[in-house]
């Protein structure tokens, strides 16, 4: 099983594959993602150091841990730090430990991190009775005190928390229904574009010729037609008993 250690955090391991060291195996990680097959790490629970040595150790990684830019080195930036102030307590716990025989694995110090740097995939590296094994040591109560970034459980399911209230919830809640009603599906709305468009109305183009109003063309006739009368055109509707027969008015 491969797992996601963060860089510059400490974790407290159990290697199937030990040649020295069969427990209190707390491993400070220069290089553990699941990349290559080995995490690059020093043991500070290694037989070869001393009290002297583990407390160098601690020390120096205490001082680390002030530093705002720390989270963001690299492991080989690291390994030249370390290298610079504890080149002897390097040389007897600097190890290399496989992927595949890494069988358990829980986080016990947040290292050079910030709680707030660690997702939700780094916080999967967690194992409650490993992690109660490494509180009792005297060396993890040493690291937790002077670098003051012990891991806490209660961070752990407070970032979780706060994780999953970003995610939605995809999952819908049904409406009660009325007494009577019936749950019928309802058609999805189809897109405007999907929609079928109205028939457009063709207008015809004016020809020049425009067609006569016969209502204007009949009083036109019908004025012309009066006055015609008054020069002698017959009107026997207006006609009068004293000029009867005479067509005047």
């Amino acid at each position: 099983m491969a797992f996601f250690f963060k860089i510059g955090a400490i974790y407290h391991v159990s290697y199937s594959r030990w040649k020295t060291n069969p427990d209190h195996i707390y491993i400070f990680i220069l290089f553990g993602t699941p990349v290559i097959d080995k995490v690059h790490a020093l043991n500070l629970g290694a037989r070869q150091l001393t009290t002297l040595d583990k407390a160098k150790i601690v020390h120096t990684i205490a001082r680390l841990s002030k530093v705002p830019t720390a989270s963001k080195y690299s492991g080989q930036v690291l390994y030249r730090i370390m290298l610079t102030y504890l080149r002897p307590q390097v040389a007897k716990c600097y190890r290399t430990y496989f992927h595949q025989f890494v069988t358990r694995a829980s986080i016990i110090n947040y290292g050079l991190n910030k709680k707030e740097d660690f997702t939700a995939e780094d916080l999967k590296v967690y194992n409650p009775m490993m992690y109660q094994q490494a509180r009792k040591d005297f060396l993890v109560r040493l690291m937790n005190m002077y670098t003051l970034r012990g891991f806490d459980v209660k961070d752990m399911q407070a970032g979780l928390a706060k994780i999953n209230a970003k995610i939605p919830d995809q999952t819908g809640t049904a409406t009660p229904l009325k007494p009577g009603e019936s749950q019928t599906p309802v058609a999805p709305t189809p897109p405007s574009w999907a929609q079928p468009k109205e028939p457009i109305e063709e207008k015809t183009q004016p020809t020049g010729k425009e067609t006569p109003n016969t209502e204007e063309t009949t009083a036109h006739t019908t004025e012309e037609k009066g006055k015609e009368g008054e020069g002698g055109v017959v009107d026997n509707t207006k006609g009068d008993k004293d000029f009867e027969g005479t067509g005047y008015e």
